[in-house]
């Protein structure tokens, strides 16, 4: 089994937002849904995981971690 590389996930988000015509890193003023953040928390999220929420475009702003789920 391949070892995850989240390095290399992200440089394919990034690659595939820019062949789409979309630059990833420029912050829109106004979002459609509000601002990603966490669904227990409330807790905005902040640095690279506030910009990998957003650019997916979700319907709904609100995320879990991993451990959330579960429970």
């Amino acid at each position: 089994m391949k070892n995850f590389d989240v390095y290399q996930m992200v440089t394919n988000r990034i690659v595939e937002r820019l062949k789409a015509g979309v630059v990833p890193w420029q912050m829109p003023w106004k979002t459609a849904n509000g601002m990603p953040r966490n669904l227990v928390s409330k807790h905005s999220y902040r640095g690279f995981n506030f910009w990998y929420l957003l650019s997916f475009g979700f319907e709904r702003p609100y995320f879990l971690t991993w451990n959330q789920l579960k429970e």
